[in-house]
């Protein structure tokens, strides 16, 4: 079979971006070809054309390069400096933290704009029972959403921006100002608490490691900062 010759811009994309060889001849619809030598008759016809020269080119090929040497050195430094015990006891106690001490069972809803959050949180306050909201979806004005509820869970399993509403909510209440993040506007309110029981570090060992890694990263990077 004949092989197309590929257009510098399909070259260009493939250096950039890092598709694989099996991904273009998908593609391009020519599957019937081994990837293999589709990688090479494409590199082939790159070197050619000089592409590596281009400098759009060689931006990409210095980011895969330097990607390349920053995921071998933190490689190197976690074999170099595994992590001890007295670090994931550490990291441990911070997971705990990072859960906090309770367990909860949260009310929500996402009104499309700050003004209907403030409206139908004053109907909350006054006795609106949660199972009878219902707003117009942010995404789309035709449709009517429901309020939630969630299954049990911690602090660390919640968007950042609603913790600390949270832990000032008790049973029954509703958070007084609706709260706004990247997903738009939301209403909170607190149906059930409970304490969180904690689990123990064999059940949640590999992400205490990784929070250790992550520190361990942290902490030699910062020693390589100037000062």
């Amino acid at each position: 079979m004949k092989l197309r010759k590929f257009p510098t811009f399909i070259l260009v994309a493939l250096l950039g971006f890092g598709i694989s060889a099996g991904a273009l001849a998908q593609n391009l619809d020519i599957t019937d070809l081994d990837s293999q030598k589709v990688k090479d008759v494409v590199l082939q016809d790159a070197r050619k054309q000089a592409l590596e020269k281009l400098p759009d080119v060689q931006a990409a090929l210095k980011v895969v390069q330097d990607s390349v040497m920053l995921r071998a050195w933190e490689q190197q430094l976690l074999k170099n400096s595994p992590i001890t015990q007295a670090q994931r006891d550490a990291a441990y106690k911070e997971y705990l933290a990072m859960l906090g001490t309770n367990e909860y069972r949260i009310n929500h809803i996402n009104p499309p704009d700050a003004d209907q959050s403030q409206a139908l949180i004053a109907r909350l306050q006054g006795g609106l029972a949660w199972d009878k909201v219902e707003v117009n979806s942010p995404a789309n004005p035709e449709t009517k959403i429901k309020a939630d509820k969630t299954d049990w869970v911690n602090l660390a399993a919640v968007p950042a921006e609603f913790r600390e509403a949270i832990k000032l909510l008790k049973p029954g209440q509703v958070y007084p100002t609706p709260i706004k993040n990247n997903n738009g506007w939301h209403i909170l309110g607190l149906s059930e608490i409970r304490a969180l029981k904690a689990p123990p570090l064999d059940q949640v060992k590999a992400a205490v490691d990784k929070m250790a890694e992550r520190k361990l990263v942290k902490d030699k990077i910062l020693s390589l900062m100037p000062r």
